[in-house]
């Protein structure tokens, strides 16, 4: 039926809004509910089509969020571990190496101005990416990182420690 396919909808966006899911499953709620009935699709409700109460929809998706979805590090500050070297977002280029010690040169390979472009086979595009990578792994792991140096291509076997 026709309902079905408002339902990924819904939930698509219900797992991209975060906060505003309780906002959505209101407007889908029946009047007689408090909720404006706006969205619903043929007189029926987000709680007809789902076959639970409002109440219930909404502990589910909470209990989902929290229990299923990894927490994922959105800055460097909430990594474990870490490549030892400073990486800053290079324009139109990717994660560049900015600094580098003697001795994070000689452990990692990398040196200043390398170009990151892949961290165990999943390319990174950008700061966002390299640090979503490297939240999958602990200190003392050891990571294949690809980099790019002027015109070469390059990979290194680096272990991961702790950051600082």
């Amino acid at each position: 039926p026709p309902v079905l396919g408002v339902v990924p909808v819904v939930w698509r966006r219900m797992l991209g809004g975060g906060a505003a899911a309780p906002a959505l499953l209101a407007a889908f709620a029946p009047k007689e509910r408090g909720g404006s009935g706006a969205s619903a699709v043929r007189g029926l409700s987000l709680e007809s089509v789902l076959e639970m109460e409002l109440p219930d929809i909404e502990n589910s998706y909470r209990e989902w969020v929290r229990g299923d979805l990894p927490m994922v590090a959105e800055t460097g500050n909430d990594l474990d571990g870490v490549l030892g070297v400073d990486i800053e977002q290079k324009e139109m280029v990717g994660p560049m190496v900015s600094r580098v010690t003697r001795s994070a040169r000689q452990r990692t390979g990398l040196r200043r101005l390398d170009i990151i472009t892949a961290i165990d086979g999943r390319p990174v595009h950008d700061m966002k990416e390299l640090i979503r990578v490297l939240s999958a792994y602990e200190p003392g792991e050891t990571v294949t990182v690809d980099y790019r140096r002027v015109r070469l291509r390059e990979s290194s076997e680096v272990p991961l420690i702790p950051r600082p």
